[in-house]
């Protein structure tokens, strides 16, 4: 009866561990943010949502050009402070006002 009662605990364990590491792989990848860049170089989604650029991959061409409508896909976090940080992981410009 002790030896069943480690196994469900063991099988529990095992399966908490699975969707913690999967949880942790899923929030990893990249998502997609259609918007324009301020003059302070953020990307502001069409709902006014601002993203701060972690690692910015955005050539300055592209970046200068202040009609150009981004399709960005990245990883999205958000600090202490509320602020969302996206790192790029590619871009292109979709369309130019």
């Amino acid at each position: 009866m002790n030896g069943n009662k480690t196994l469900k605990i063991f099988i529990i364990a095992a399966a908490l561990l699975a969707l913690a590491v999967l949880g942790i792989s899923l929030a990893q990848e990249g998502m997609t943010i259609v918007g324009t860049l301020n003059e302070n170089g953020d990307l502001i989604d069409r709902n006014g949502i601002v993203y701060r650029i972690d690692l910015n991959v955005i050539s300055d061409e592209d970046a200068l050009n202040s009609d150009a409508v981004f399709q960005v896909i990245g990883i999205v976090e958000e600090d202490d402070s509320g602020d969302k940080w996206i790192t790029i992981q590619s871009y292109k410009v979709i369309e130019t006002e």
